[in-house]
């Protein structure tokens, strides 16, 4: 009987370790910045990665397509590197307001820092 009982918490405790937690049901949805005049949107790709497009910059518009969630309120960034810099960043993500830094490194050398936010 007690063989039982502990293969049966054993089966229980592993089936309880498999499951995933949805990080990403609070963060998804578009968020507007009003100032700067751009549109940050967030879809899921899984429990926990998301993908995060800023538009309405014209040629400064972007996805991150792999952005990954370190919690329900805070990600990083998808590394990118394409022929003007690097592009990486952090961020979180709290009610209905969202915000990131995203820094550049540049081919040549030197750094740019931005801050992008947005309200649902």
């Amino acid at each position: 009987m007690k063989l039982k009982t502990t293969f049966a918490l054993i089966v229980l405790a592993f089936t309880l370790t498999q499951c995933k937690k949805d990080l990403t049901s609070g963060i998804l949805g578009k968020y507007t910045n009003t100032i700067d005049n751009y549109d940050i949107i967030v879809n899921k790709v899984d429990e926990s990665t998301v993908s995060i497009s800023i538009t309405g910059r014209g040629s400064f518009d972007k996805s991150y397509t792999s952005t990954k969630m370190n919690t329900a309120t805070s990600f990083t960034l998808n590394t990118q590197i394409i022929n003007t810099g690097t592009y990486s960043g952090t961020g979180t993500y709290s009610g209905n307001n969202i915000s990131f830094s995203e820094k550049v490194v540049f081919p040549g050398g030197g750094e740019f820092n931005y801050l992008y936010t947005g309200t649902k």
